[in-house]
């Protein structure tokens, strides 16, 4: 798929059947050219997080979240990132002031 006027809509797509290796390309590809709603960016989090990319998983996340600071659930899976990734301090910081 080449990555010329692509609707975020068809890529979500790719996202929903779990063509994550697919939707990740052309996520990156769309978000280096033109500036996206912060929605996509915990999107890409989902991505990262079902391949297993622990640390760009992270990333994006951490980029979702500073959109939504309120956001309860985004934060709590960033604690439960961090406790994946054996960082508890980390987590307990995020659990304490998400609450």
């Amino acid at each position: 798929m080449k990555v010329v006027n692509v609707n975020i809509q068809d890529v979500l797509i790719l996202f929903k059947q779990k063509n994550y290796v697919e939707a990740k390309r052309v996520f990156l590809e769309i978000i280096k050219n033109q500036q996206v709603e912060p929605r996509i960016y915990y999107i890409i989090y989902q991505i990262f997080q079902n391949l297993n990319e622990l640390h760009e998983a992270e990333k994006y996340l951490i980029k979702f979240i500073e959109h939504d600071k309120k956001n309860h659930v985004a934060c709590n899976n960033l604690a439960n990132l961090y406790l994946k990734k054996k960082r508890i301090k980390e987590s307990r910081t995020i659990l304490s002031e998400s609450h």
